[in-house]
């Protein structure tokens, strides 16, 4: 029987082979001869060969199911196939796997009766006649790919129903099916896309480097702002429409897998137009009355009488080549010519001022860079700086026949004194912890401490009306205030020099230094300066020490514009004695003039 089975196999593998000859000419002939033949023509062709060739394979295994070997498989690089006599009515299932076990098809035994044949069958070459196979319909133009070897299992006689689930497994041929020009445009766009986020980087941080230091007034042009507005609204529509467009998109494909036909350009339509409707409608409802204006104008149309004459005010100002000077300590402006500007603030400098020397700036530069150096700092450039003195009036007045008085502020100043600040912050929050000492902060907070007090009539008051209290801290007074503050905190020397050179100050005008015309010609506590309020903060608690030594029953409390001083019972001379004595103790001088109260 096997000798007999071997001449039988080699008389079937030769009927066999030339079956599979004749199906390879077949196909290739189909696809290569030159006809009229529609795309859908050949490959029917084709099937039809396939089929035949599955035909003769079956009725080869009827013929040699009496021999005892009962199944067949040939492989080679054309075409594989496995064909199966099934003798028994629970078999194996039937396993077809191609040579590189990567792609099979799997019939389970359920579905094989007695007597059947399973026939498998891999076309390797076939595939290729199909990779760019185009089938048109009429709800549009598709492109279908086939990526995979063309696999064919068949069970004869057919079997009416599948009692269990076939398995098939086919895998990729090629890793990817994108072509080149795709991978070329994507590299295109990929290449193009990073090199402009990479400009809009680098254009931001040269941005950020040299424009953020710039101060210059702020220009306004209508048109501009409204374009860019517009085109900002506009794109951002846009933006959020494609992301919509993109999660419908998306779910259709995931529901609706082989079903979507629509046009790319209802998207487009929907994105752009929708937009452009929104930005257009936009301006049509700013662009009336009062409504475009609430954008780019420079004041609200607001329906108050007050705040219209105030917006008035700020557009004559705006528009007007005068000066306008504030009045200190009101929301009121002087308008001035430009000449009578420049000559109250000549007569406000030249009166408690003097040119000084060239150097001096150089000589207050160089003690900054030793201390910076003291402090590990040394590669800081500290430079005092010399920007414009200006003025201020101190009283409000109706007008200039009155002739007001003026404030004069030097805005001359060294990094340092933020340094100089942080210490003093220190050393005043460390007194306050450890004394009781009433500073207030606002007038509100005073205002509060007077109504809680009782029986007013019986007490006597004292308002040191301190208008001037910047300019009247002395350099001794200041070195007074930082010996007392060494009772309650260390304060090193390196500290109090960095206090007292925060205080060398140069008044500029017209690029010329001015310094003051007493002793201390150097010496001020000037409002420009990063700490002249903590300064003031120091001296007012020094003076609230000091006057609470000589008045053991005054209940006494400053703030940085008013000092108000409280003598429990005491007449009003005594209560005037007390704050004389004081000041005359502290800086040698009577001023600042009292107001007494009773």
């Amino acid at each position: 029987m096997q000798s007999g089975w071997t001449t039988s196999e080699r008389i079937n593998s030769l009927y066999t082979g030339d079956a599979k000859n004749q199906l390879t000419s077949s196909i290739q002939s189909i696809w290569s001869r030159d006809t009229n033949s529609s795309e859908s023509q050949k490959l029917k062709d084709t099937f039809s060969a396939a089929l035949i060739f599955e035909g003769l394979l079956g009725r080869k295994a009827r013929e040699r199911q009496n021999l005892r070997i009962h199944e067949h498989m040939d492989v080679d690089e054309d075409l594989e196939f496995r064909v199966r006599h099934n003798v028994f009515q629970k078999g194996d299932d039937f396993l077809f796997n191609t040579s590189n076990r990567e792609n099979f098809i799997k019939i389970p035994s359920a579905n094989l009766d007695q007597d059947s044949v399973a026939l498998g069958l891999a076309y390797n070459k076939v595939s290729k006649f199909f990779t760019n196979y185009s089938a048109s319909s009429q709800r549009g133009n598709k492109t279908r790919i086939l990526d995979s070897i063309i696999m064919s299992a068949v069970v004869d006689p057919q079997p009416g129903l599948l009692l269990e689930n076939v398995t098939l497994v086919f895998k990729n041929i090629r890793e990817k099916t994108r072509s080149d020009e795709h991978d070329k445009i994507l590299t295109i766009l990929t290449q193009v896309g990073m090199a402009l986020s990479l400009t809009g980087v680098v254009l931001t941080v040269i941005s950020y480097l040299q424009l953020t230091d710039r101060h210059s007034p702020l220009c306004h042009t209508r048109a501009a702002c409204v374009t860019v507005a517009a085109f900002m609204q506009y794109f951002l529509m846009a933006s959020f429409c494609w992301m919509l467009v993109e999660g419908i998109y998306i779910y259709l494909f995931v529901v609706k897998v082989y079903n979507i036909t629509d046009k790319i350009y209802r998207y487009h339509g929907f994105c752009w137009g929708l937009s452009a409707t929104m930005v257009a409608a936009s301006l049509v409802i700013t662009a009336g009355k009062n409504g475009i204006e609430t954008f780019v104008s420079d004041t609200k149309k607001i329906q108050d009488e007050f705040l219209d004459q105030l917006n008035r005010h700020i557009m004559e100002i705006n528009k007007s080549s005068n000066a306008f000077i504030p009045a200190d300590k009101t929301t009121n402006y002087y308008e001035l010519s430009k000449a009578q500007h420049d000559k109250l603030l000549h007569n406000s400098i030249t009166t408690s001022y003097r040119k000084s020397n060239a150097n001096t700036a150089d000589s207050i530069n160089e003690e900054a860079k030793r201390i910076f150096t003291n402090l590990n700092l040394a590669d800081r450039t500290e430079r005092i700086a010399t920007k414009q003195a200006f003025i201020s009036l101190k009283d409000h007045k109706d007008n200039f026949d009155n002739k007001p008085s003026c404030r004069l502020f030097d805005p001359a100043k060294t990094d340092l004194g933020n340094v100089s600040k942080s210490i003093l912050d220190k050393v005043n929050n460390s007194i306050r912890t450890k004394t009781s000492f009433n500073q207030w902060k606002n007038s509100s907070e005073v205002i509060n401490w007077f109504k809680h007090i009782l029986h007013k009539s019986k007490h006597s008051f004292i308002i040191f009306v301190v208008d001037n209290f910047y300019p009247s801290i002395s350099e001794s007074l200041l070195l007074d205030a930082i010996n007392f503050t060494k009772t309650y905190l260390n304060i090193t020397p390196q500290d109090t020099e960095i206090i007292m050179h925060c205080r060398k100050s140069l008044l500029f005008d017209k690029d010329s230094p001015w310094e003051k015309e007493n002793d201390e010609f150097l010496f001020d506590v000037t409002m420009g300066s990063y700490d002249g309020a903590e300064i003031c903060d120091l001296v007012v608690l020094f003076i609230l020490n000091s006057l609470s030594s000589t008045s053991h029953n005054c209940d006494i409390g400053l703030y940085r514009d008013d000092g108000l001083a409280l003598l429990k019972n005491a007449p009003g001379p005594q209560a005037e004695r007390t704050r004389r004595n004081s000041l005359v103790s502290l800086n040698g001088t009577a001023s600042p003039s009292p107001s007494k109260l009773t």
